[in-house]
Protein backbone atom coordinates (compact mmCIF):
# COMPACT_ATOMS: atom_id res chain seq x y z
CA UNK A 1 0.00 0.00 0.00
CA UNK A 2 2.49 2.30 0.91
CA UNK A 3 4.27 1.84 -2.02
CA UNK A 4 1.49 1.63 -4.92
CA UNK A 5 0.52 5.58 -2.58
CA UNK A 6 4.25 6.54 -3.11
CA UNK A 7 3.91 5.66 -6.74
CA UNK A 8 1.07 8.07 -7.08
CA UNK A 9 2.92 10.48 -4.67
CA UNK A 10 6.26 10.25 -6.03
CA UNK A 11 6.53 14.41 -7.63
CA UNK A 12 5.12 15.60 -4.15
CA UNK A 13 6.40 13.20 -1.38
CA UNK A 14 9.77 14.40 0.35
CA UNK A 15 11.22 10.97 0.97
CA UNK A 16 12.80 8.83 -1.85
CA UNK A 17 11.40 4.59 -1.94
CA UNK A 18 15.14 3.24 -1.55
CA UNK A 19 15.12 5.00 1.97
CA UNK A 20 11.54 3.55 2.45
CA UNK A 21 12.27 0.21 2.06
CA UNK A 22 15.25 0.22 3.94
CA UNK A 23 13.77 1.44 7.07
CA UNK A 24 10.93 -1.16 6.93
CA UNK A 25 13.19 -3.81 6.08
CA UNK A 26 15.64 -2.81 9.00
CA UNK A 27 12.84 -3.04 11.68
CA UNK A 28 11.72 -5.73 10.01
CA UNK A 29 15.27 -7.78 10.90
CA UNK A 30 15.23 -6.77 14.60
CA UNK A 31 11.47 -8.45 14.64
CA UNK A 32 12.41 -11.71 12.90
CA UNK A 33 15.25 -11.97 15.90
CA UNK A 34 13.11 -10.85 18.86
CA UNK A 35 10.81 -13.81 17.63
CA UNK A 36 13.92 -15.81 17.49
CA UNK A 37 15.94 -15.05 20.58
CA UNK A 38 12.72 -13.38 22.72
CA UNK A 39 15.24 -10.10 23.44
CA UNK A 40 13.84 -7.39 24.79
CA UNK A 41 12.10 -6.11 21.65
CA UNK A 42 9.38 -8.11 23.11
CA UNK A 43 5.68 -8.47 21.33
CA UNK A 44 3.73 -5.62 22.30
CA UNK A 45 5.39 -3.14 24.31
CA UNK A 46 8.02 -2.29 22.08
CA UNK A 47 8.80 -3.68 18.22
CA UNK A 48 5.17 -3.00 16.88
CA UNK A 49 4.84 0.71 18.77
CA UNK A 50 8.23 1.14 16.70
CA UNK A 51 6.56 -0.56 13.24
CA UNK A 52 3.39 1.37 14.12
CA UNK A 53 5.57 4.89 14.83
CA UNK A 54 7.86 4.46 11.56
CA UNK A 55 4.68 3.64 9.09
CA UNK A 56 3.15 6.71 10.58
CA UNK A 57 5.44 9.12 9.78
CA UNK A 58 6.12 7.26 6.28
CA UNK A 59 3.05 7.97 5.70
CA UNK A 60 2.74 11.68 7.14
CA UNK A 61 5.93 12.05 4.75
CA UNK A 62 4.10 10.91 1.71
CA UNK A 63 1.38 12.24 1.63
CA UNK A 64 2.79 15.75 2.60
CA UNK A 65 2.75 18.28 0.54
CA UNK A 66 6.52 19.39 0.68
CA UNK A 67 5.85 23.01 0.22
CA UNK A 68 3.32 23.13 3.07
CA UNK A 69 5.43 20.68 5.54
CA UNK A 70 6.03 23.40 7.71
CA UNK A 71 2.46 23.92 8.66
CA UNK A 72 1.84 20.01 9.51
CA UNK A 73 4.85 20.39 11.32
CA UNK A 74 3.54 22.97 12.94
CA UNK A 75 0.25 21.52 13.66
CA UNK A 76 2.47 17.85 14.88
CA UNK A 77 4.84 20.60 17.36
CA UNK A 78 1.97 22.35 19.22
CA UNK A 79 0.18 18.81 19.89
CA UNK A 80 3.44 17.39 21.56
CA UNK A 81 3.74 20.86 23.05
CA UNK A 82 0.37 20.57 24.87
CA UNK A 83 1.08 17.90 26.08
CA UNK A 84 4.61 17.85 27.38
CA UNK A 85 3.34 21.16 29.14
CA UNK A 86 0.60 19.35 30.88
CA UNK A 87 3.07 17.39 32.45
CA UNK A 88 5.91 19.61 33.65
CA UNK A 89 3.49 23.09 34.37
CA UNK A 90 1.58 20.17 37.09
CA UNK A 91 4.75 18.45 38.15
CA UNK A 92 6.08 22.53 39.10
CA UNK A 93 2.44 22.87 40.78
CA UNK A 94 2.74 19.85 42.43
CA UNK A 95 6.76 20.63 43.22
CA UNK A 96 5.81 24.27 45.20
CA UNK A 97 2.57 22.20 47.03
CA UNK A 98 5.39 19.75 48.36
CA UNK A 99 8.15 22.16 49.62
CA UNK A 100 5.94 24.46 51.11
CA UNK A 101 3.17 24.66 53.74
CA UNK A 102 0.47 24.11 51.42
CA UNK A 103 0.72 20.72 52.01
CA UNK A 104 -0.67 21.01 55.10
CA UNK A 105 -3.94 22.06 54.20
CA UNK A 106 -4.05 18.36 52.09
CA UNK A 107 -5.94 16.32 54.55
CA UNK A 108 -6.49 12.98 51.80
CA UNK A 109 -3.75 11.12 52.60
CA UNK A 110 -3.44 8.70 49.55
CA UNK A 111 -3.49 12.29 47.55
CA UNK A 112 -0.69 13.77 49.67
CA UNK A 113 0.94 10.46 49.09
CA UNK A 114 0.45 10.86 45.55
CA UNK A 115 1.70 14.43 45.14
CA UNK A 116 5.40 13.42 47.48
CA UNK A 117 5.83 10.73 44.98
CA UNK A 118 5.99 12.94 41.82
CA UNK A 119 7.81 15.64 43.72
CA UNK A 120 9.73 14.09 46.97
CA UNK A 121 11.29 16.97 49.28
CA UNK A 122 14.70 16.95 49.49
CA UNK A 123 14.85 14.70 46.70
CA UNK A 124 15.30 13.63 43.08
CA UNK A 125 12.20 15.18 41.39
CA UNK A 126 10.44 11.62 39.53
CA UNK A 127 7.45 13.71 37.57
CA UNK A 128 4.45 12.38 36.05
CA UNK A 129 5.99 9.32 34.38
CA UNK A 130 7.28 7.46 37.95
CA UNK A 131 10.65 7.51 36.73
CA UNK A 132 13.72 11.09 36.53
CA UNK A 133 15.29 9.63 33.87
CA UNK A 134 12.12 8.93 32.08
CA UNK A 135 10.64 12.08 32.79
CA UNK A 136 14.19 14.57 31.87
CA UNK A 137 14.53 13.02 28.93
CA UNK A 138 11.07 13.52 27.84
CA UNK A 139 12.05 17.39 28.36
CA UNK A 140 15.15 17.46 26.90
CA UNK A 141 13.58 15.43 23.70
CA UNK A 142 11.20 18.33 23.34
CA UNK A 143 13.56 21.02 24.03
CA UNK A 144 14.06 23.00 20.57
CA UNK A 145 10.82 21.90 19.55
CA UNK A 146 9.35 24.70 21.66
CA UNK A 147 12.48 26.53 20.49
CA UNK A 148 10.82 25.93 16.71
CA UNK A 149 7.36 27.02 17.31
CA UNK A 150 8.77 30.38 19.35
CA UNK A 151 10.91 31.26 16.01
CA UNK A 152 7.10 30.17 13.96
CA UNK A 153 5.41 33.00 16.56
CA UNK A 154 8.01 35.50 16.91
CA UNK A 155 5.15 37.98 15.74
CA UNK A 156 2.83 36.46 18.16
CA UNK A 157 2.13 37.07 21.58
CA UNK A 158 1.92 33.10 21.96
CA UNK A 159 6.14 33.37 22.15
CA UNK A 160 5.95 34.79 25.50
CA UNK A 161 3.59 31.87 26.76
CA UNK A 162 5.96 29.32 24.75
CA UNK A 163 8.68 31.42 26.82
CA UNK A 164 7.91 30.85 29.93
CA UNK A 165 7.21 27.07 29.49
CA UNK A 166 10.46 26.62 27.90
CA UNK A 167 12.18 28.21 31.49
CA UNK A 168 9.72 26.04 33.80
CA UNK A 169 10.78 22.99 31.51
CA UNK A 170 14.48 23.73 32.01
CA UNK A 171 13.88 24.23 35.63
CA UNK A 172 12.17 20.79 36.04
CA UNK A 173 14.80 18.84 34.07
CA UNK A 174 17.28 20.78 36.66
CA UNK A 175 15.29 19.57 39.70
CA UNK A 176 15.67 15.56 38.08
CA UNK A 177 19.01 15.91 38.83
CA UNK A 178 19.33 13.19 35.39
CA UNK A 179 23.17 13.71 34.57
CA UNK A 180 22.59 11.80 31.16
CA UNK A 181 20.04 14.29 30.27
CA UNK A 182 21.39 17.62 31.71
CA UNK A 183 24.76 16.85 29.43
CA UNK A 184 23.22 15.97 26.49
CA UNK A 185 20.94 19.39 27.09
CA UNK A 186 24.25 20.89 27.27
CA UNK A 187 26.09 19.47 24.61
CA UNK A 188 23.24 19.74 21.66
CA UNK A 189 22.84 23.61 22.84
CA UNK A 190 26.32 24.68 22.87
CA UNK A 191 26.67 22.84 19.17
CA UNK A 192 23.58 25.33 18.64
CA UNK A 193 24.66 28.52 19.69
CA UNK A 194 28.05 27.67 18.22
CA UNK A 195 26.30 26.93 14.82
CA UNK A 196 23.73 30.02 15.21
CA UNK A 197 26.37 32.48 15.06
CA UNK A 198 28.18 31.04 12.19
CA UNK A 199 24.99 31.15 10.28
CA UNK A 200 24.67 35.00 11.48
CA UNK A 201 27.41 35.80 9.36
CA UNK A 202 25.32 36.40 6.84
CA UNK A 203 23.12 38.94 8.61
CA UNK A 204 24.10 42.38 9.40
CA UNK A 205 26.91 43.54 11.80
CA UNK A 206 24.18 44.74 14.18
CA UNK A 207 22.63 41.55 13.87
CA UNK A 208 25.24 39.66 14.11
CA UNK A 209 26.52 41.03 17.38
CA UNK A 210 23.10 41.33 19.16
CA UNK A 211 23.12 37.42 18.43
CA UNK A 212 26.30 36.77 20.03
CA UNK A 213 25.64 39.49 22.91
CA UNK A 214 22.49 36.79 23.73
CA UNK A 215 24.41 33.85 23.69
CA UNK A 216 27.29 35.03 25.38
CA UNK A 217 24.61 36.64 28.08
CA UNK A 218 23.01 33.56 28.53
CA UNK A 219 26.83 31.30 29.45
CA UNK A 220 27.10 34.63 31.48
CA UNK A 221 24.12 33.82 33.14
CA UNK A 222 24.87 30.75 33.71
CA UNK A 223 28.44 31.51 35.13
CA UNK A 224 26.98 33.46 37.82
CA UNK A 225 24.23 30.93 38.51
CA UNK A 226 27.51 28.12 39.30
CA UNK A 227 29.19 31.21 41.17
CA UNK A 228 25.80 31.91 43.50
CA UNK A 229 25.65 28.56 44.12
CA UNK A 230 29.14 27.42 45.31
CA UNK A 231 30.48 30.57 46.42
CA UNK A 232 27.79 32.48 48.36
CA UNK A 233 25.96 31.36 51.84
CA UNK A 234 22.63 32.76 51.50
CA UNK A 235 19.57 29.83 52.66
CA UNK A 236 18.75 29.25 48.81
CA UNK A 237 22.19 28.78 48.11
CA UNK A 238 23.09 26.41 50.67
CA UNK A 239 19.87 24.40 49.82
CA UNK A 240 20.64 24.39 45.63
CA UNK A 241 24.65 23.67 46.56
CA UNK A 242 23.73 20.71 48.47
CA UNK A 243 20.80 19.39 45.97
CA UNK A 244 23.41 19.68 43.77
CA UNK A 245 26.10 17.98 45.24
CA UNK A 246 23.63 15.16 46.72
CA UNK A 247 21.68 15.09 43.01
CA UNK A 248 23.73 15.87 39.95
CA UNK A 249 27.44 15.80 41.24
CA UNK A 250 26.30 12.66 43.23
CA UNK A 251 30.11 12.39 44.52
CA UNK A 252 30.28 9.05 46.06
CA UNK A 253 29.21 7.07 42.54
CA UNK A 254 30.23 9.38 39.86
CA UNK A 255 33.61 6.89 39.38
CA UNK A 256 31.38 4.19 38.37
CA UNK A 257 28.31 6.47 36.41
CA UNK A 258 25.64 4.93 38.95
CA UNK A 259 26.51 1.84 37.85
CA UNK A 260 26.80 1.90 34.00
CA UNK A 261 30.40 1.07 33.47
CA UNK A 262 30.00 -1.64 35.19
CA UNK A 263 26.78 -3.05 32.89
CA UNK A 264 28.97 -2.00 29.71
CA UNK A 265 31.78 -4.03 30.78
CA UNK A 266 29.40 -7.10 31.61
CA UNK A 267 27.98 -6.65 28.13
CA UNK A 268 31.87 -6.82 25.99
CA UNK A 269 32.67 -10.07 28.11
CA UNK A 270 29.99 -11.81 26.46
CA UNK A 271 31.20 -14.48 24.40
CA UNK A 272 32.50 -13.00 20.86
CA UNK A 273 30.87 -15.80 18.64
CA UNK A 274 27.25 -14.25 20.11
CA UNK A 275 28.77 -10.04 18.54
CA UNK A 276 26.70 -11.45 15.67
CA UNK A 277 23.15 -12.01 16.20
CA UNK A 278 23.41 -10.46 19.64
CA UNK A 279 22.26 -12.60 22.70
CA UNK A 280 18.60 -13.20 24.39
CA UNK A 281 17.91 -11.70 27.85
CA UNK A 282 18.21 -14.70 29.98
CA UNK A 283 22.04 -15.29 28.90
CA UNK A 284 22.68 -11.82 29.87
CA UNK A 285 21.07 -12.18 33.40
CA UNK A 286 23.54 -14.87 33.46
CA UNK A 287 26.77 -12.86 32.77
CA UNK A 288 25.58 -10.03 34.84
CA UNK A 289 24.73 -12.21 38.14
CA UNK A 290 27.86 -13.29 38.03
CA UNK A 291 30.00 -10.38 37.29
CA UNK A 292 27.85 -7.37 38.49
CA UNK A 293 25.38 -9.27 41.17
CA UNK A 294 24.58 -5.65 42.44
CA UNK A 295 22.99 -4.83 39.54
CA UNK A 296 21.16 -8.02 38.27
CA UNK A 297 18.19 -6.84 39.94
CA UNK A 298 18.35 -3.37 38.38
CA UNK A 299 18.48 -5.32 35.18
CA UNK A 300 15.38 -7.21 35.73
CA UNK A 301 13.57 -4.18 36.53
CA UNK A 302 14.72 -2.42 33.14
CA UNK A 303 13.26 -4.92 30.71
CA UNK A 304 17.35 -5.89 30.29
CA UNK A 305 18.40 -2.66 28.96
CA UNK A 306 21.81 -1.61 28.99
CA UNK A 307 21.33 2.34 29.93
CA UNK A 308 23.14 2.80 26.56
CA UNK A 309 21.20 2.31 23.20
CA UNK A 310 24.27 1.24 21.33
CA UNK A 311 25.08 -1.24 23.93
CA UNK A 312 21.82 -2.72 24.09
CA UNK A 313 21.28 -3.01 19.71
CA UNK A 314 24.71 -4.64 19.74
CA UNK A 315 23.79 -6.66 23.02
CA UNK A 316 20.50 -8.69 22.20
CA UNK A 317 20.75 -8.50 18.27
CA UNK A 318 24.09 -8.30 17.02
CA UNK A 319 26.64 -6.21 15.26
CA UNK A 320 24.36 -6.16 12.10
CA UNK A 321 21.39 -4.29 14.48
CA UNK A 322 24.34 -1.82 15.33
CA UNK A 323 25.69 -1.42 11.98
CA UNK A 324 22.21 -0.99 10.34
CA UNK A 325 21.39 2.14 12.88
CA UNK A 326 24.63 3.37 12.43
CA UNK A 327 23.92 3.41 8.54
CA UNK A 328 20.52 5.42 9.28
CA UNK A 329 21.58 8.10 11.29
CA UNK A 330 24.79 8.53 9.07
CA UNK A 331 22.84 8.29 5.93
CA UNK A 332 19.99 11.01 7.40
CA UNK A 333 22.74 13.18 8.83
CA UNK A 334 24.18 13.14 4.92
CA UNK A 335 20.96 14.18 3.46
CA UNK A 336 20.26 16.74 6.05
CA UNK A 337 23.39 18.53 5.64
CA UNK A 338 22.69 18.08 1.68
CA UNK A 339 19.83 19.67 2.09
CA UNK A 340 20.82 22.33 4.53
CA UNK A 341 23.33 23.62 2.06
CA UNK A 342 20.87 23.70 -0.53
CA UNK A 343 18.27 25.87 1.32
CA UNK A 344 17.46 29.29 2.09
CA UNK A 345 18.91 31.25 4.58
CA UNK A 346 15.25 31.37 6.35
CA UNK A 347 14.91 27.73 5.96
CA UNK A 348 18.03 27.03 7.30
CA UNK A 349 17.32 28.10 10.97
CA UNK A 350 14.64 25.91 11.43
CA UNK A 351 16.79 23.02 10.06
CA UNK A 352 19.35 24.04 12.41
CA UNK A 353 17.08 24.11 15.19
CA UNK A 354 15.55 20.91 14.46
CA UNK A 355 19.00 18.80 13.83
CA UNK A 356 20.01 20.09 17.60
CA UNK A 357 17.31 18.17 18.68
CA UNK A 358 17.96 15.25 16.55
CA UNK A 359 21.77 15.59 18.22
CA UNK A 360 19.88 15.33 21.64
CA UNK A 361 18.77 11.32 20.53
CA UNK A 362 22.11 10.78 19.48
CA UNK A 363 24.13 11.87 22.66
CA UNK A 364 21.56 10.74 24.66
CA UNK A 365 21.75 7.13 23.81
CA UNK A 366 25.24 7.18 25.11
CA UNK A 367 23.23 7.03 28.58
CA UNK A 368 19.83 5.56 27.85
CA UNK A 369 18.02 3.63 25.14
CA UNK A 370 15.08 5.50 25.52
CA UNK A 371 14.61 6.62 21.46
CA UNK A 372 14.04 3.09 20.69
CA UNK A 373 13.67 1.11 23.61
CA UNK A 374 11.09 2.79 25.72
CA UNK A 375 8.40 4.56 26.67
CA UNK A 376 5.60 5.49 23.75
CA UNK A 377 6.64 9.20 23.75
CA UNK A 378 10.50 9.08 23.41
CA UNK A 379 9.79 6.68 20.28
CA UNK A 380 6.99 8.75 18.89
CA UNK A 381 8.97 12.24 19.45
CA UNK A 382 12.46 10.52 17.58
CA UNK A 383 10.32 9.64 14.71
CA UNK A 384 8.93 13.40 14.10
CA UNK A 385 12.07 14.78 14.74
CA UNK A 386 14.13 12.83 12.13
CA UNK A 387 10.56 12.98 9.71
CA UNK A 388 10.69 16.68 10.31
CA UNK A 389 14.22 17.54 9.71
CA UNK A 390 14.18 15.26 6.62
CA UNK A 391 11.56 16.86 5.28
CA UNK A 392 12.85 20.65 6.23
CA UNK A 393 15.93 20.11 4.98
CA UNK A 394 14.91 19.24 1.72
CA UNK A 395 12.21 21.42 0.91
CA UNK A 396 14.16 23.02 -1.96
CA UNK A 397 15.84 19.90 -3.05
Amino acid sequence: MIYQDYKINTDRSVLSLPYVKWILLYTLYLCVLTVIQGTIFNTFNNAFFVIHSVLFFLVVLIYSDKFKWIEIMVQLSILFVCLISIFTITTTIIFIITHTNLSDIITNIEFKTFLISVAPVNERLVGLMTNSNTYAYLIVYTFFIYLFLIIYYKKSKVKYLLILILVNNVFNLFITGSRGAILSFLISTVFFAISLIILMENFSYANQKLIKNIVFSIFGIFILLLAFIFLTNFDISIRLRSYTVAHIFRLGGLAKGSGRLDTWGAVFSIDKKNFIFGVNDSYMYQVINTLVPSRSSAFINNSGRYHNLYLTLFANYGIFALLGFLGFLIYSIVIIFKGYLASSFRRRRFVLILFSQFLVFLFSGVFEQLPLFNQSPHTLLFMFVWASTIAMSNGER
